[in-house]
């Protein structure tokens, strides 16, 4: 597929999509936002600055107005979108998506109205924090992660699309739909097998996971939590943080309001209080522990897959510098 048909699928997608994509803000940063000129997107291989899950699962939503004893559910008649850009880092997320919010209406909708297009660049053998990390999607990679189309391109280093993108893969019966009723007819289609490769979990997860299990290494945490500052940073940019709280919302009219939910984070105080105002998590060397602990032990023993995706975003916006995988190594070493 060249440049000048991409961009015509772009045009194509917007007929009946709302189309987000990376772009760079007056920062340099690379933001997911609204497409309006297809010539805009950045597809070079980096990571964005903020993951995808916003338009999985909004920072809040409302989910019933009451009006005393009355509900009124939320219309769950969300318009179409289509999401450019994932990287394999993040559709690995979806997954993980998929499974905690099984059962949950809101998510579901959401997700069934939404277009997955994903893309990673030909030839980049190694992970680093910039750039994606797969080679030979087809062969054992693209099996396991959730998309409704894959794009390969060349390798780019520019901050525009590179002239020609080397496949184009279909993920889905949705992806294929789009690409026929476009006129593309020279993809391939990929079969979603699951999220886990034959060879079995990431040995390094694997090896964290007993070790977080068996016990506590206590100076780790100890050091950590001496540096860390609280902010939630992140959490906030994590593809596979997704805890929520719920909040009553009333209005100025006694006995109506509405109920929603919003992100929450396990770095904040009020997270773990209950009644009596205590705290199961009392210091921030606990709190640490305790999303370490969800991601590498939790995640894992309960839904069968990594609570990691690798992305590296957490250790990127630290503003004290916290190297998440040094961590890992250190907890590996204990």
């Amino acid at each position: 597929m060249s440049k000048t048909k991409f961009l015509e699928l772009i045009n194509f997608l917007q007929k009946n999509h709302k189309v987000y994509g990376p772009v760079l803000d007056l920062a340099s940063r690379l933001l997911v936002r609204e497409i309006k000129n297809p010539e805009d997107l950045v597809l070079n291989g980096r990571l964005t600055h903020y993951s995808f899950k916003n338009f999985f699962l909004p920072a809040c939503e409302s989910l019933f107005d009451y009006d005393h004893q009355k509900l009124k559910e939320t219309n769950y008649s969300y318009k179409k979108q289509a999401i450019v850009g994932m990287t394999i880092s993040d559709l690995k997320a979806l997954e993980l998506y998929d499974q905690v919010f099984a059962k949950d209406p809101y998510y579901q909708e959401r997700r069934r109205q939404t277009l997955v297009i994903g893309y990673g660049l030909a030839g980049e053998k190694s992970y680093s924090e910039e750039l994606i990390y797969e080679q030979k999607f087809e062969e054992d990679i693209l099996e396991h992660v959730k998309f409704d189309v894959f794009l390969e391109l060349e390798s780019n280093t520019t901050n525009k699309i590179s002239n020609d993108f080397c496949h184009v893969f279909a993920g889905s019966v949705e992806g294929q739909k789009v690409l026929d009723g476009f006129g593309y007819k020279d993809y391939k289609n990929i079969k979603y097998v699951g999220p886990i490769k034959e060879n079995g979990l990431d040995k390094t997860m694997v090896a964290v996971f007993n070790k977080m299990k068996k016990g506590y290494a206590k100076k780790i945490w100890e050091d950590i939590g001496k540096r860390c500052i609280e902010c939630g940073q992140c959490t906030l940019v994590c593809p596979t943080c997704y805890c929520f709280r719920i909040d009553d919302e009333p209005s100025l009219d006694k006995g109506k309001g509405k109920r929603i939910r919003c992100w929450d984070a396990c770095m904040y105080h009020e997270f773990s209080e209950i009644s009596g105002k205590t705290r199961l998590l009392k210091n921030t060397e606990q709190r640490m522990w305790f999303w370490f602990y969800h991601k590498f032990v939790r995640i894992p023993f309960k839904y069968k897959i990594p609570g990691c995706v690798k992305c590296g975003r957490c250790s990127r916006v630290c503003p004290v510098d916290i190297d998440f995988m040094k961590v890992l190594q250190d907890v590996l070493k204990s």
